[in-house]
C-alpha cells in the first residue's frame, strides 16, 4: 500500500512538544505547554468537612464503556487514563468539554477568546458523539513503547526511529495487518500525566493540520496503543499509535 507522506518541521519552544502523524502527512512540531502543576494532596484536618463527591456527567454505564483498558496488565494506570480520556471525548465531546476541558482551561489560566486552537476545539467537540471506543491493542502498545523508549534514550523527537526506520514501517513490524494507521507523539515535563497529554494533543496549538486532535477524535480508528516513557531531553514523552484492525 503506497502512502503519501509530507513532513512539516517547526521550531522548538521550551516546555513542550507535540508530534502528529496521519496517513497523509507527518507534522513534527515543538509547542508551548503550561508549567507542570503538582497534584493537590492537601491533608484534611480533623473536623474539616471533606470535599463533596463530584458526580460525573457520564452515566456509570458510559464510564465503564470508555474504560476499555481497565483490565489489561501491560499498561500503567496513567496510560490507561490516556485511553479513558480519549474515549470519553469520543463518546460525547460536549460533555467532555464541560467536565474535563473547561476545568483544565481554568486551572491553567488559558484564554479561549485569544486562543483560536482552544476555541476551535470547543467547536469540534460539539460535533463528536457516539464514536467507536478505542480498545487497547498489545501489538500497538508494544509499538508505542518501542518508539517512546527509543526516543527517550536517544534524546530524539519525531516519528523516525534512531535507526532511521520511518513510523509506518516501524508500525507494520508490530501490526502487519491493518486498514488505517496513525501516530501522535508529545514531549514535555508534564507528559507523565494523562490529562496534560490528552489536552495538549486535543488543543493542538500551532498545529495547522490539527493532526493530533483528528487522530484522537477520528471514527476510523478502533484500536490504540499508548506508552509514557522518560525522555533525556524533555523529561517525558508519550506515544499514541492508532489503527483500524
Amino acid at each position: 500500500m503506497r502512502k503519501l507522506l509530507t513532513i512539516l518541521l517547526s521550531g522548538v519552544i521550551l516546555f513542550g512538544m507535540m508530534v502528529s502523524c496521519v496517513e497523509e502527512e507527518i507534522d513534527t512540531i515543538l509547542n508551548d505547554t503550561p508549567e507542570e502543576t503538582q497534584n493537590d494532596s492537601t491533608k484534611i484536618d480533623e473536623g474539616e468537612e471533606p470535599e463533596p463527591e463530584v458526580v460525573s456527567l457520564y452515566t456509570d454505564e458510559e464510564l465503564a464503556m470508555a474504560n476499555t483498558a481497565a483490565d489489561v496488565d501491560y499498561l500503567t494506570e496513567e496510560e490507561k487514563k490516556v485511553i479513558f480520556l480519549c474515549n470519553l471525548a469520543r463518546l460525547d465531546g460536549e460533555r467532555f468539554a464541560e467536565e474535563y476541558l473547561t476545568p483544565y482551561v481554568e486551572k491553567n489560566k488559558l484564554n479561549v477568546e485569544t486562543n483560536e486552537y482552544l476555541a476551535s476545539l470547543y467547536t469540534d467537540l460539539r460535533e463528536v458523539k457516539d464514536h467507536v471506543m478505542l480498545r487497547p491493542s498489545k501489538e500497538l502498545c508494544d509499538a508505542a513503547a518501542y518508539h517512546a523508549k527509543d526516543s527517550g534514550e536517544n534524546g530524539i523527537t519525531g516519528h523516525v526511529s534512531s535507526d532511521g526506520t520511518d513510523w509506518d514501517e516501524r508500525l507494520e513490524r508490530f501490526v502487519p495487518s491493518w486498514y488505517a494507521l496513525a501516530e501522535n507523539c508529545t514531549y514535555g515535563s508534564n507528559r507523565k500525566y494523562a490529562i496534560y497529554i490528552v489536552m495538549n494533543l486535543l488543543i493542538d496549538e500551532n498545529i495547522s493540520s490539527l493532526g493530533h486532535r483528528k487522530n484522537i477524535l477520528s471514527d476510523k480508528y478502533n484500536h490504540i496503543g499508548v506508552s509514557i516513557m522518560p525522555h533525556s531531553s524533555y523529561t517525558y514523552n508519550c506515544v499514541q499509535d492508532f489503527a483500524k484492525l
